[in-house]
């Protein structure tokens, strides 16, 4: 019997060998046929060189995101390489970018054919370690149905002319913010550098506030915040949690601490724009006078019709202002000061219509003023151009569509870019150049508006463009008309993507800064 025992053990040994072998190459086996499946779905539209038979395009998207790398300009040389439209994997997940304006069109402007991709930012802020965060924001919502109508209640708020009435108010914030904050660091001969880039990321902070929640956030907020005290840095942790819960999504396990902290600094935010709410709706309803900002206008509307809205549903609209508006303003802020910086023909340009327009004023902007620095327009919309904070827009089509004579196969996710748009040299000449002049009104624009898109476009169009576009001329011209500024001389204006947020972000902007003579 022990014979038999010793002479059956290493064949049952190697039966069980071989039996995982034979369920290993049928996985592979499997798995190669079912890539083969997607592949042969999208083998119509042009494709860059894969890498890997099963990875597809991985390794070449994984180094430029281990370098904080801008995807956009692989993407570019894609283009390139393939035309206007064409297709890219990862593993078994199809990617199509779309770069022709008609395309782009078609893609953005219907909302019978599109929807919100589950992708990315949504999928990622909605709830970080099961701790609510955007919920079922506007911004999160996948049904185009229900998406227009509860936009249409934030869109007279964000319209220009009435974002225009509380330009008095926005430039005394960004007054006293530039006084507090940078006049401390200006020294003799003004030796001592500044991360403006820092800067920009606070004061677009402090306008959103004022703009969303006027002062009561503050007011009420200090008492309320836990650890990190201040509102950036408590911003600033909500979205390196979000970040972590994408890159480790068992963090809540594994790391359970760091986890808990993200967590709470998410409730503490969730807490103190509630508490906000509450006190202005009790203020309306008590008849007393209301700061002029967004949620006052928005609580009446509420109120008088006595509309049923879940409380936790309007602090997931607010707290999606905060984290979908402060680094785009701070980074276009960044990129134009810059691109400014390091022309200056462009900077004797600004500093003399400065003049004109609000002669030795280093106070109060109006209204008026912004309309009047048109040149300063122009250097903004060349930054939008060349450095658009959002580079990538995705959506997920819920049906065949035909994009430049090709068939997209319906629960596609199609790339749009405003990055590669405005660098092709048939819609820009020498694209590359910072040239602020191809905006004069003078100049004749391309015919089709989904070339230049820096705040997307369509039906889903950037709900705050008009404050972005207002706050970076306001920050900039009180900024130039207070201070000289200089780069440091080894400064190079490098591009980071921001992972947790997809916002393109240039190298920290050390610069030097000297009060201006009177």
């Amino acid at each position: 019997m022990q014979l038999h025992v010793v002479y059956w053990t290493p064949l049952l040994a190697l039966a069980i060998v071989a039996c995982l072998v034979v369920v290993a190459v049928l996985i592979v086996a499997c798995l190669a046929l079912y890539v083969c499946y997607i592949r042969q779905r999208y083998s119509h539209l042009p494709s860059p060189r894969k890498q890997s038979f099963f990875f597809g395009h991985a390794a070449v998207v994984s180094e430029v995101v281990k370098r904080e790398g801008n995807i956009a300009e692989v993407l570019l040389q894609w283009y390139q390489e393939c035309g206007p439209v064409y297709v890219w994997f990862v593993f078994v997940q199809p990617f199509v970018v779309a770069v022709d304006p008609t395309d782009i069109e078609k893609v953005c402007s219907s909302p019978a054919a599109v929807s919100k991709p589950g992708v990315g930012l949504q999928q990622r802020a909605a709830y970080i370690f099961g701790e609510r965060l955007l919920g079922s924001s506007f911004a999160m919502e996948g049904d185009c149905s229900r998406v227009c109508p509860e936009r249409k209640q934030y869109e007279p708020f964000f319209s220009l002319s009435y974002l225009q009435s509380l330009v008095p108010q926005f430039s005394i914030c960004v007054d006293q913010f530039l006084a507090g904050k940078l006049r401390p660091h200006v020294k003799k001969g003004g030796k001592e550098y500044v991360p403006m880039d820092r800067v920009f990321n606070e004061l677009a902070l402090e306008l959103i506030t004022l703009v969303v929640l006027g002062s009561e956030f503050k007011s009420s907020g200090k008492k309320e915040m836990v650890a990190p005290a201040s509102l950036s840095c408590l911003l600033s942790h909500v979205l390196n949690g979000v970040l972590l819960a994408s890159k480790e999504p068992y963090a809540n396990f594994l790391r359970p601490a760091v986890a808990a902290s993200h967590k709470e600094a998410t409730r503490a935010l969730r807490r103190v724009v509630r508490d906000c709410i509450r006190k202005r709706a009790k203020a309306i309803r008590s008849k007393e006078d209301v700061p002029s900002d967004i949620l006052s206008p928005v609580l009446k509307t509420i109120i008088s019709t006595e509309e049923e809205r879940n409380i936790e549903e309007l602090v997931d609209d607010f707290v999606t202002f905060y984290f979908t508006g402060q680094e785009p303003i701070a980074v276009l802020c960044s990129f134009a000061l810059a691109a400014v910086l390091q022309h200056p023909g462009v900077l004797q340009r600004l500093r003399l219509e400065l003049a004109e327009v609000m002669g030795g004023n280093r106070g109060i902007v109006t209204a008026e003023d912004l309309v009047g620095l048109t040149y300063l327009e122009q250097v903004v919309l060349e930054s939008l151009r060349l450095y658009p904070p959002v580079p990538l827009v995705q959506r997920v089509s819920t049906k065949h569509l035909r994009l430049s004579g090709f068939d997209v196969p319906k629960r596609t996710t199609i790339m749009m870019s405003p990055f590669l748009n405005g660098r092709l040299e048939e819609h820009f000449q020498d694209p590359l150049s910072f040239d602020p002049d191809r905006f004069s009104p003078d100049v004749k624009r391309p015919p089709n508006k989904n070339v230049y898109f820096p705040f997307y476009t369509g039906h889903r169009a950037c709900l705050g463009k008009n404050f972005a576009m207002l706050s970076a001329k306001l920050i900039l011209a009180q900024l130039l008309q207070a201070f000289d500024v200089e780069l440091s001389v080894a400064y190079k204006l490098e591009l980071r993507l921001q992972q947790h947020q997809g916002v393109l972000r240039p190298a920290e902007l050390m610069c030097t800064l000297t009060c201006r003579a009177d």
